[in-house]
């Protein structure tokens, strides 16, 4: 139990600090390589660190709100969160509003249902 713990202290501080550098308060990609190294290290994909960033530019919200969006997708469709993730950064045409705007309306219905 306790490692468990360990273990989701350093995520929620590479959350926080991401959260931090997004709002002007640090690097923001010094912030996104911890977060990413972090999660090779624990096995967890680092392209959902990512899509949050992306999420977060698009949406002028900060990382740990696109996560909120990225997780409320990945309800409302059934999909895996890794799944969500990867469709928005590996494919190029995804991460253009005009390019795919079914993807960003979901972001978008996601973001009104966290209000």
């Amino acid at each position: 139990m306790e490692a468990r713990t360990t273990i989701e202290e350093r995520l929620f501080a590479a959350d926080s600090a991401l959260d931090r550098a997004w709002m002007g308060e640090g690097d923001v990609s010094e912030a996104l390589s911890h977060a990413r190294a972090l999660c090779e290290l624990l096995g967890r994909e680092p392209l959902i660190e990512d899509a949050k960033v992306l999420i977060a530019h698009r949406m002028s919200c900060t990382p740990s709100a696109a996560f909120d969006l990225l997780v409320a997708i990945s309800q409302a469709y059934n999909q895996k969160l890794r799944d969500v993730a990867r469709a928005l950064v590996d494919d190029p045409t995804t991460q253009s509003p005009a390019a795919n705007p079914l993807i960003w309306r979901l972001v978008a219905v996601a973001q009104e249902g966290e209000r």
